[in-house]
């Protein structure tokens, strides 16, 4: 693999890291506000009892 090839590569996977990067922390940040969120809302209980009806 020579010089030129491993820098015309390297634009994509510096791309390929930043989209995962941002992907994990976006799901990081959704995950955290729908804990808090059902945790500090009336929808809990709505959804505790669609759930508990499903079983």
């Amino acid at each position: 693999m020579t010089v030129s090839e491993f820098l015309t590569g390297l634009p994509l996977m510096i791309g390929v890291a930043l989209f995962l990067f941002v992907l994990c922390l976006l799901f990081i940040i959704i995950s955290l506000a729908v804990r808090v969120g059902i945790d500090n809302s009336k929808t809990s209980k709505v959804l505790k009892q669609i759930l508990e009806k499903t079983k």
